[in-house]
């Protein structure tokens, strides 16, 4: 089971995956609301986050920065509604995969296998370009961690 972080701007998108990924055993923290999301990420351990790129008010652009100063440790699988040559920007930024919409579980799944593939172990995460040092942040512990 993983805990994961779902966050794009249209609400069908979010409850059609959420009911997919929760009928497979995930929990999922779903969000329409990148600055939500974002809080989220500062308070609750994830697994890995799912987000939209083009997004009102708050980018999948900053999302992606949140997680990895939040949750060095996730994976983190961003969409798109069209290809895009800010690929390599946020596989800079700290994404693990790039995937074009419609996102749909399978692209989900994949996106978090290939991450952690690259990062040799469960949740870890190496972009081809680069990716911070593993660890959660100070205060966000995983679950039944009762020194964090």
């Amino acid at each position: 089971m993983l805990r994961l972080l779902l966050v794009d701007d249209e609400l069908d998108t979010v409850e059609a995956l959420r009911m997919l990924l929760v009928v497979d055993g995930h929990e999922v923290a779903p969000f329409t609301c990148g600055a939500a999301a974002i809080d989220a990420l500062s308070r609750e351990w994830f697994d890995a986050v799912v987000t939209d790129l083009e997004m009102p008010h708050v980018d999948g652009h900053t999302v992606v920065r949140a997680a990895r100063e939040h949750q060095p440790h996730a994976c983190v699988v961003v969409s798109t509604g069209r290809s895009t040559v800010e690929e390599a920007e946020l596989l800079d930024a700290g994404a693990c995969m790039v995937t074009l919409k419609p996102l749909d579980y399978e692209r989900v799944m994949l996106g978090i296998a290939v991450c952690r593939v690259r990062g040799g172990r469960p949740g870890g995460c190496r972009g081809r370009i680069r990716c911070p040092a593993a660890g959660p942040s100070p205060g966000v512990s995983p679950p039944g961690d009762e020194d964090g």
